[in-house]
This record gives structure tokens, C-alpha cells and sequence, in this order.
């Protein structure tokens, strides 16, 4: 694959999101793992989202952007989840592609290319999915995701969500202009009806989870009776709480503390 890159000062053609907690062990790996991928391809830029670890997670992501500018970092003053660290991540990210990925390597960042392939073909929102198998908890949470996304969109299931994926600008654009509470990006992104696709990757099995059976089932509720609710209730609820936040910020307060870009 070729890829011309524009001339510098112009946005990057990808930023990639990777939001990370108590990831201090994992961190370093993956950033360096993902910029052997794309740096031959792409401008790109990575920000990484601590999402306010207790371990050193923060300390090594300053160190990573002082060795390399183009790794940069927001810092969550508390624990909110990484669809939240995730979101809050794209609010800084200037890329004309958003890439979101894990920071645990079970993401292949190599497989990058295959979604900015698949969504040059005339998609803006592309997923990534494992050929091989989850694990137990795992397989418990996909399956609750997708009887989610096929009551409230009447998914196809052969469209496979995953946190692994590539977006427009415009679509996160739009993203950010939400007003939920519970956000939960892949569901906020497809109620925007883009063209979308899923490509299949030859990742690692995924033997574990960091989230419990009982944190995905609430997560499921949640999100059922927030995405059930019409757009108008939203839109309303987005004007009421719209000067509660800074520049960046969410109507419930901008949780980042500390921003390295």
C-alpha cells in the first residue's frame, strides 16, 4: 500500500485513540507496536486516554511524548470507563480518520490498513473483528452487544462491533455533539445511519476480560434504556446542559485533567 503524505502542518490522515487503565504494563508496548505500523503509511498522531489509573500508566505516556510529539495524552482525573476515556480522547484528535483500539495488543494495530482500506471503498465507519474465538466473558458480553444493537437497529449480525474500529471526521464530529449520559460510541455512531462495514482480522484469541459478566450486563441496561429514548429527548438535554463544560467538555464537567498535545 502507498500512501502520499501531506505536507507538514496539515491535519494528520489518522489519529488513533487508545484509552488505557492501569495499563502502565501495556502502554509503552502497544504505542510502540502501532507506530511501527503505520508510520511508513500514514500522518498520523496516537492519544493516548489514561483514564485515571492508580499505577504510573500517566508517567509513561509523558515519557512516550517526549521521546515522539506525535504521541500525545489527556489524563482523566477518575476511573469513567473506557467508552468515556475513548470519547473523551476523540475531542482531541485531529485526524481526517479516528482509529479506536485497545491498549492491550488483542487490537492487531498491523490490521489498521485493512480498516482504512475497507473504508476508502466509501464507508465511514468500519469494524474490525477477530476470527478466532472470545473468551467465556468475552463471548457473554458480545452476545448481550448484539441482541443491543439488533433491538434498537435491527442490526445485521453479520456486522460484528468492536471497539476496534475507523471513523470520519464527520461522524466524530457528530459524536461530539451528543447528549447522553452513557455514551457508548459504536451504538451514538450508528444512530447516525453511515455507511458501515466490518472487515475480519486474524488477531489473537481473547482468553479474558477486564470487566466482569455482571459490568457488561449493567452496561447492556444502561444502554438499552438511554438508546430507546427518541433523539428530541436528547437534543433538549444537550441545550439545557451545553454551558456546563468547557471548550472540550461533556454537559456533566470535563473530567480531563491534565492534556499533553
Amino acid at each position: 500500500m502507498e500512501f502520499i503524505k501531506p505536507d507538514s502542518g496539515e491535519a494528520p490522515e489518522i489519529s488513533i485513540i487508545i484509552p488505557s487503565f492501569n495499563g502502565s504494563s501495556l502502554i509503552q508496548n502497544t504505542c510502540a507496536k502501532t507506530v511501527e505500523a503505520v508510520d511508513r503509511f500514514f500522518t498520523w498522531e496516537i492519544i493516548a486516554a489514561d483514564d485515571g489509573s492508580t499505577d504510573n500508566t500517566w508517567e509513561i505516556i509523558k515519557s512516550l511524548r517526549l521521546s515522539e510529539p506525535r504521541i500525545k495524552g489527556i489524563r482523566l482525573s477518575e476511573n469513567r470507563g473506557q467508552q468515556e476515556a475513548t470519547f473523551y480522547g476523540m475531542m482531541y484528535a485531529s485526524g481526517k480518520w479516528i482509529i479506536t483500539m485497545d491498549d492491550d495488543l488483542q487490537h492487531n494495530p498491523a490490521d489498521i490498513i485493512k480498516l482504512y482500506r475497507k473504508a476508502l471503498e466509501g464507508y465511514e465507519l468500519v469494524f474490525a473483528y477477530p476470527s478466532k474465538k472470545y473468551g467465556r466473558t468475552r463471548k457473554a458480553g458480545s452476545f448481550l452487544r448484539d441482541i443491543f444493537f439488533y433491538i434498537l437497529f435491527r442490526k445485521d449480525f453479520s456486522l460484528k462491533v468492536t471497539s476496534f474500529r475507523i471513523m470520519s471526521d464527520r461522524i466524530k464530529n457528530r459524536l461530539l455533539e451528543s447528549g447522553k449520559r452513557h455514551i457508548y460510541i459504536s451504538a451514538a455512531a450508528l444512530r447516525l445511519k453511515p455507511e458501515t462495514a466490518c472487515v475480519t482480522t486474524d488477531s489473537a484469541e481473547i482468553s479474558g476480560s477486564r470487566y466482569s459478566f455482571f459490568s457488561l450486563a449493567r452496561l447492556f441496561f444502561n444502554l438499552l434504556a438511554e438508546y430507546s429514548l427518541p433523539d428530541s429527548f436528547y437534543s433538549a438535554s444537550h441545550r439545557i446542559f451545553k454551558n456546563k463544560a468547557g471548550k472540550h467538555g461533556k454537559k456533566y464537567g470535563n473530567p480531563v485533567c491534565e492534556i499533553l498535545l
